[in-house]
């Protein structure tokens, strides 16, 4: 048995997103069974949040990965512009095609069926911990089905159980190297080298580790790090001003400023995570005395 799904985009959603909503849905209906077995609507439409900046991104789920040229079919049958198809698969198992409709830009993902359950399997076996493959499961959690078979509302329903050792995993990857004085001074050297590209690395990444942390401590699935504002709003565990502080790293007029509201911010982050989440708390504790002390060097008494 397949259906259509009625809208389902949050209350609060854009204007943005329902048009993009309308223009997935159309996508859908028109799309033969054979190149769709399972469509869902990712990314930020699905979550509500889409401008008239943001593209489509959707997901049809297969039996067999269709080969380009079926696609390409489709696509110029539909008066789709703008066409371009990923070579192989990537290694996920599924292959993306771009393209322009109704003057909006789609990415469309193509995968297996089986492929998509053994990736979810091993994320909620635990054995998954990095950020890039990790985040399938935000996307799957927040998706909406366009036409399904049921497939979509058995993952989300089984990803609303979160495993129970992943918090303590994905905090230790995130702050292992923060507990090494070398590795925190590094950012300072840079400035003083007037390395800015380098330095701008070194933050993206502690940034991105603060919300590793944070969704972890949360036991939420960590999205793709875009919409900052938006993805973390609903966080019960966070440092006070989170996404201005993220914003301000980036933002600061001074690159010293940019790693103190770094530093800072990483500090607050490590005073949230209790015992029982730290695989080592040993490193805790390690990394907070040694972020205190570059900032101390750095004429910046914290907290």
């Amino acid at each position: 048995m397949s259906y259509h799904a009625q809208p389902q985009l949050p209350p609060d959603a854009t204007a943005a997103s329902h048009l993009r909503y309308q223009v997935a849905q159309e996508l859908a209906q028109l799309c033969p069974p054979s190149l769709g077995h399972e469509i869902v609507l990712t990314g930020s439409t699905s979550r509500g949040f889409s401008d008239d900046l943001s593209d489509i991104e959707q997901v049809f789920y297969v039996e067999t990965l269709p080969p380009a040229d079926e696609r390409d079919q489709w696509l110029h049958g539909i008066h789709a512009t703008n066409i371009i198809h990923d070579g192989e698969a990537i290694e996920d198992g599924s292959s993306w095609s771009t393209f322009h409709f109704h003057d909006i830009w789609v990415e469309a993902g193509w995968q297996p069926l089986s492929k998509h359950e053994e990736n979810l399997h091993a994320i909620l076996a635990g054995e998954i911990i990095d950020h890039d493959h990790l985040k399938l499961a935000a996307t799957i959690a927040h998706a909406i089905p366009l036409h399904s078979k049921g497939f979509l509302a058995r993952w989300q329903q089984e990803l609303a159980h979160y495993p129970e050792a992943l918090p303590a995993k994905i905090i230790h990857a995130a702050i292992q190297f923060w507990a090494f004085p070398h590795i925190l001074e590094t950012r300072w050297i840079l400035i003083h080298r007037n390395e800015r590209d380098a330095l701008a690395g070194r933050l993206l990444r502690d940034a991105h580790n603060v919300l590793r942390i944070l969704f972890a401590l949360n036991r939420q699935w960590e999205p793709d790090w875009k919409w900052i504002e938006h993805v973390t709003r609903d966080l019960a565990i966070k440092p006070e001003q989170l996404a201005e502080r993220i914003h301000l790293i980036f933002s600061s007029p001074t690159p010293e400023q940019s790693v103190a509201t770094a530093q800072m911010l990483m500090y607050d982050t490590l005073l949230l995570i209790p015992p029982q989440l730290a695989l080592a708390p040993y490193v805790v504790s390690q990394a907070c005395i040694a972020i205190q002390e570059s900032l101390r060097m750095h004429h910046i008494d914290y907290p």
